[in-house]
């Protein structure tokens, strides 16, 4: 859990796991109207005959409709091993999921290793915008350098809050006895390697919410007065929302 917490975190918001107490002055980030908001896949860890499912959503927030493109690439030690392209128009004010082509894992086309999945978005053959995402096949995610996280401990007290306080040099403790754990004890009762996985998932996305808080924290004292901050609130769900999706993979 605790592993797989801190790829996570280093993943997303490595600010935090950047030591020292100097505070980063945070530049204000500029949001493009025409974007790719998420790019995701279902699985990080996959092995030999299991299929990868990816989907590309497409944000425009400008007062135009948009003629643009999405090319996509899969490369392993820099090598293309696939690419795509979607054309298609998207609405103002509208966002557009592109569901990706989905790659069945075969020992005959696929060796092991890291494999690294590019989007890109292009209008007028110029590059608008552009995100990564990777996946490991027969191979172990990189460990995290540095860890947000150094402890989990667990106790069982129904009066209590689900934390016992905040994060504590890199210990965070998490009461087991709370109705959140309660609630997934009673629905998966009788289906114990569920039951396992469930109370597992919600224990890293308690740790990440640990490190959510300490990247908010982080960009708000290095706020500049021209950042809007429902800019910085939009930017931190994103960040939370992509985060809890890779608890899944």
């Amino acid at each position: 859990m605790v592993q797989k917490a801190n790829q996570i975190i280093n993943d997303y918001c490595s600010e935090v796991t950047s030591g020292g107490s100097l505070i980063p002055v945070i530049s204000p980030k500029i949001k493009l109207p025409l974007r790719i908001k998420y790019l995701h896949i279902n699985k990080r860890e996959v092995k030999y005959g299991e299929t990868i499912k990816s989907s590309c959503t497409i944000l425009n927030e400008g007062s135009g409709s948009k003629k643009i493109s999405l090319y996509i690439e899969l490369k392993r030690l820099g090598v293309k091993i696939f690419d795509e392209e979607y054309k298609f128009k998207i609405n103002p004010k509208a966002q557009k999921i592109i569901r990706l082509s989905e790659l069945k894992l075969d020992k005959e086309k696929f060796r092991k290793g890291k494999y690294i999945l590019r989007a890109t978005i292009r209008e007028n053959r110029s590059d608008i915008d552009t995100k990564a995402t990777s996946f490991y096949l027969q191979t172990k995610r990189e460990s995290a350098k540095k860890g947000f996280i150094k402890k989990v401990s667990l106790y069982h007290n129904s009066e209590e809050p689900i934390r016992y306080k905040c994060i504590t040099k890199g210990e965070i403790k998490i009461n087991t006895g709370h109705k959140d754990f309660e609630n997934i004890w009673n629905t998966f009762s009788e289906k114990p390697n569920i039951l396992n996985k469930q109370m597992e998932f919600y224990i890293i996305k308690i740790c990440l919410d640990e490190a959510i808080n300490e990247l908010l924290k982080i960009k708000l004292k290095g706020i500049k007065e021209d950042l809007d901050p429902d800019d910085l609130t939009r930017e931190i769900c994103e960040i939370k929302d992509k985060m809890y999706y890779d608890v899944y993979g």
